[in-house]
């Protein structure tokens, strides 16, 4: 009986790590005239105007701690620890901060003026960057 539990336990961390899979497949970052949609899946959202964006680069790292991180005045959207792209922003934007589902208190936004995602298209970078130079 213990092994049924468990394996019941198992296939349906299977079938959730699969739904974050596809969630993030079906609603990925885009670029747009307008700016930038950050987006992880359904958990989280960020419009950034392209006013906003100074500029991009690709910045490598592998140590990010979570999925989305907000600190010092930074948002970090990891994909396997990972991010490759850095968006400046010429002013702060407001973020919300994600709310888990067992949270009933609203988390106050944090303000930051830069962003960090992966993305695993290099010609987001140049798209990116082509938005901070139209405007």
């Amino acid at each position: 009986m213990p092994r049924l539990v468990i394996l019941a336990l198992d296939a349906s961390s299977a079938v959730g790590v699969l739904g974050v899979m596809v969630s993030c497949a079906r609603r990925p970052h885009t670029v747009s005239p307008d700016g930038l949609r950050l987006r992880y899946g359904r958990l989280f959202s960020l419009d950034v105007p392209a006013e906003l964006i100074a500029s991009a680069r690709i910045d490598r790292r592998y140590d990010e701690k979570r999925l989305v991180c907000l600190a010092d005045g930074e948002l970090a959207l990891a994909v396997s620890s990972q991010t490759n792209i850095v968006a400046e922003l010429r002013e702060p934007i407001e973020v919300p901060r994600p709310r888990r589902p067992w949270m009933t208190a609203v988390r106050s936004a944090a303000a930051v003026r830069r962003v960090r995602f992966f993305a695993d298209d290099p010609a987001a970078v140049r798209a990116v960057g082509a938005l901070s130079m139209s405007h």
